[in-house]
């Protein structure tokens, strides 16, 4: 692989692994948002703390997808980028004393 190759799997890489930890963070923040809805359900909270409760919780919910879609768009990017590379390097095999292809 080019140096120019290595560097762009190296960011993308970087991006996947950002966005899967985003990806598990708002999962993990829609499970307390929900238990803490059913527990101020259940203590008898005031109706108004309950819907702002619940509306945190729904936003928590709407970033789930947004956040999923940005991960397989960047994983998709990846995956082409070293099949890419692979392929390229196996098609056009340099020897040690060629210069790197541009």
């Amino acid at each position: 692989m080019s140096a120019d190759l290595k560097r762009q799997v190296k960011i993308k890489t970087g991006i996947v692994k950002r966005l899967r930890k985003e990806l598990a963070m708002y999962e993990q923040e829609k499970v307390q948002n929900d238990k803490r809805v059913e527990d101020m359900r259940a203590s008898g909270a005031d109706t108004y703390d309950i819907r702002q409760a619940e509306r945190v919780a729904d936003e928590s919910a709407m970033m789930i997808p947004d956040c999923k879609g940005r991960f397989d768009a960047a994983f998709s990017d990846l995956e082409k980028l070293v099949v890419r590379g692979t392929v390229t390097d196996r098609l056009f095999p340099r020897s040690p004393y060629q210069p790197p292809r541009e």
